[in-house]
Formats: structure tokens, sequence, C-alpha cells
């Protein structure tokens, strides 16, 4: 819902503010409020797939670690704990989905950055062709 929300508040705050510069009807204040919401919200995605993606990170570096640790030792309680961490994160690996439709990570906001720019190039052809 919230990537929906962005990419229509992108779309149509461009718009708003193509519609303004072409006709001159609004004041610089009244077009720039709509962009700061519509910041707000990219700033909101980008923090939100930047905390998903360094926790997917740190995932990944603690199964080297487990994995170091488990080639060091060969027996023990360390050893035990070690693989049971392994099978933890090889059997359920942590991952952010959205209602089971899509991964959030950092390359869904990429994709919605090429979205929302394919879309204004469109705008910008019907308004300027």
């Amino acid at each position: 819902m919230f990537s929906c929300k962005l990419v229509a508040s992108a779309l149509l705050t461009f718009e708003f503010l193509l519609y303004a510069v072409q006709n001159d009807t609004i004041g610089l204040w009244d077009s720039l409020t709509p962009s700061f919401f519509t910041v707000i919200d990219l700033v909101m995605a980008i923090v939100l797939g930047v905390r998903c993606e360094v926790f997917i990170r740190e995932v990944k570096e603690t199964k080297r670690l487990v994995i170091n640790v488990m080639s060091m030792h060969y027996d023990g309680r360390l050893r035990d704990k070690s693989k049971r961490m392994l099978k933890l994160i090889e059997e359920t690996p942590p991952h952010f989905s959205v209602y089971d439709m899509w991964q959030l990570d950092a390359n869904i906001l990429l994709q919605m950055f090429m979205l929302v720019t394919g879309l204004i190039v469109t705008q910008m052809q019907f308004a300027f062709l």
C-alpha cells in the first residue's frame, strides 16, 4: 500500500507542478506543498529499504561468523549452538514480505524509482509534444 501511495503521490505531484508551470496559476508556496509530502514519503521509503538491507546483510555476516566458529571448534557447546544457529538461518531465512506478494529490500525501491521515472517521462512527452 505504501509503495502504491508513493508512486501515486509522486506522479500526481509532478502532474500538478507541470500544470502549474504551464498555466502559471498558483504561487511558489502552493506548488511546493505537495512536493514536500512526496519528499517525506520518499525519505520514509529510503529509510525502510536501507534498514531492511542492513538487517539482511547482518544475517549474512552472522552466517559467515557461525561457519567460522564451526570450522574452529569441532566439538562442545559452542559448536552445538553454532550448528543450531546455522540451521535456523538456513531453514527459515529472514525476509520481509508485503502480504507475501513481494519481498521488501533495496531492489524494490529501485524498481519503484524506475517506474516513476518512466511515467514522468511519459507525462512530459504528452505535455510538451
